[in-house]
């Protein structure tokens, strides 16, 4: 039985036990509107290389109730355990084919718009070969989907500007290229826009001063900016969020991003399921959905909205009349070819 935490004010926050959820008294874990509504609808998770197939079922079944306008947004670790490897490699080959078919096969039929962006296990798990195998992810999506659908492109590290939906688009930033000891995509010659902090922060303003207002900007990262997960504990360099290196990216694209406030800053690399309020500075959410494969402990601070270790994504609907909704789903695999599957928080949000 799942146990609903209360929020305590005290000097050390505690973690969150395995199986346990966690949301303030006075937000409703329910559904706040009529999802027959919804015209527009953005999946959010991440970190699916080891992806069940009943998560792909239960992804097409809440994508399905939007009549319209379908994406998905995978934010990374898309191939376990070290990305796409050379096909001479024919076993890991096939399970990296399989993982990504996996995000593909069950959602493709509802003509959903797909992106992709890496994580540090799609770089060879941080390795010497890691710009090949992203580089070859890349043309391995292309062919299956077309062009496009993977961001930032070539190796390269953003900020890459994708159209989700007419009224939701992602701002994407690679941030294991910022992490990366090893080659990666930095020219102009290699299709590289911007390959220092000046020439992002200018790519940055010229993308999001163009956004319309009635437009949603997700940004989009693998590593989070903001995390009380396993990683947001530990300073194992480069992901863990204390790592000095990992600290001072974090720092330079929030930097970029902030004056803009945008209402969505998205990440995985945690395996669980995060809602922060942001506040009045910076994003005004900062989301942590790492949780269609596998799950490990998160913890809760101030500012948390959710927290649960469950599997799981998340819904960025917009209904019929403009408004914008944002879901949190579970999914519980009960059986060899069932799941039990239901939404666990909503709340609306806007610019």
């Amino acid at each position: 039985m799942l146990l609903i935490v209360l929020r305590v004010v005290a000097a050390i926050m505690p973690s969150a036990q395995f199986g346990e959820q966690f949301h303030p008294a006075q937000t409703p874990a329910a559904p706040l509107f009529d999802r027959s509504q919804a015209v527009e609808s953005v999946l959010i998770g991440g970190d699916g290389g080891r992806m069940h197939r009943r998560m792909g079922t239960a992804m097409a079944s809440w994508l399905e109730r939007s009549p319209r306008q379908r994406s998905a947004l995978f934010l990374g670790d898309n191939i376990y355990p070290a990305g796409m490897p050379d096909p001479s490699q024919a076993r890991e080959y096939e399970r990296a084919e399989e993982s990504l078919r996996r995000h593909i096969l069950p959602l493709k039929p509802l003509g959903v718009n797909f992106l992709f962006i890496p994580g540090n296990h799609d770089w060879d798990f941080e390795g010497e070969m890691g710009f090949d195998r992203i580089l070859r992810q890349q043309e391995w999506l292309n062919r299956e989907l077309g062009p496009g659908h993977f961001s930032p492109k070539g190796g390269c590290g953003g900020p890459g500007l994708v159209k989700l939906t007419d009224h939701v688009q992602a701002l994407v930033f690679d941030t294991q290229w910022w992490l990366h000891q090893a080659q990666r995509g930095e020219s102009k010659e290699a299709g590289c826009e911007a390959s220092t902090p000046e020439e992002m922060r200018e790519l940055v303003n010229r993308h999001l001063s163009a956004t319309p207002s009635n437009v949603i900007t997700i940004v989009s990262t693998h590593h989070p900016f903001r995390t009380y997960g396993r990683h947001g504990r530990s300073t194992r360099c480069p992901s863990g969020s204390l790592c000095p290196e990992n600290k001072q990216m974090v720092a330079e694209l929030s930097a970029m991003v902030e004056p803009f406030n945008p209402l969505i800053c998205a990440g995985g690399h945690d395996h669980g399921l995060q809602l922060i309020d942001g506040g009045e500075r910076g994003c005004r959410y900062y989301v942590v959905s790492g949780a269609i494969s596998d799950t490990t402990s998160v913890s809760y601070d101030e500012g948390t909205l959710y927290a649960s270790d469950l599997r799981g994504f998340m819904m960025l609907d917009r209904t019929r009349d403009g408004a914008f909704y944002l879901s949190i789903i579970t999914v519980q695999l009960t059986g060899d070819s069932q799941y039990h599957d239901q939404v666990e928080f909503s709340l609306a949000i806007s610019k």
